[in-house]
């Protein structure tokens, strides 16, 4: 989990959730965390996820299960701005996520999380494709079919308002490259370069 200030933000917020089994070599300067979130904001938490067996016939890919619901429930559910494609569609599944806090030992725990605004529940039910935020202390948010509509279609409209910058910027790149003569690129190397 990454929380952090993009630039012109002076509030920190939860930005990102993602997954990894090698930390060093995920952030190589070129992750969108890295890029987008100012350095002296960014702080990163590390997770991990315990849950109980998928019921049925037992298969190596059903520990990781657990793993890809809670990281969709938790972009989707909060809305996570650097999560541009998990914001799209809720969970396939129903999940509850409860978030426990602990220091830097890993064992002695917390009492408070480390942000304000990241919840200690959150829970997504497929049948009803409804949702439940809380905090403890008694701030809850329950996110309604309706809501949950609402999120995936404005998650889906940013998503391709962000494509179509991205493709307008590599169209002037390239138009750029092709006024100028410019070749050398690595857009354009070929196998036998």
């Amino acid at each position: 989990m990454a929380i952090g200030s993009k630039l012109g933000q002076r509030v920190t917020h939860v930005q990102y959730v993602g997954i990894t089994g090698d930390l060093t070599g995920r952030f190589n300067g070129k992750h969108p965390i890295q890029t987008l979130l100012r350095a002296k904001s960014l702080r990163l938490y590390v997770g991990i996820v315990t849950s109980q067996s998928v019921a049925g016939k037992k298969a190596s890919h059903h520990a990781k299960i657990p793993l890809y619901l809670a990281e969709s429930a938790l972009a989707f559910l909060l809305e996570l701005p650097l999560n541009k494609d998990k914001r799209c569609n809720p969970p396939k599944d129903s999940i509850v996520v409860v978030n426990r806090w602990y220091r830097e030992d890993f064992a002695t725990r917390r009492r408070r999380q480390p942000h304000a605004t990241w919840p200690d529940l959150v829970e997504y039910d497929g049948y009803e494709g409804t949702g439940d935020i809380a905090w403890h202390g008694g701030r809850r948010e329950h996110v309604n079919a309706d809501m949950i509509e609402e999120i995936r279609s404005r998650a889906r409209h940013e998503l391709a308002k962000a494509r179509a910058r991205k493709a307008k910027a590599e169209l002037a790149l390239l138009t750029w490259d092709e006024r100028y003569g410019v070749t050398s690129s690595p857009r354009y190397a070929t196998a036998s370069d």
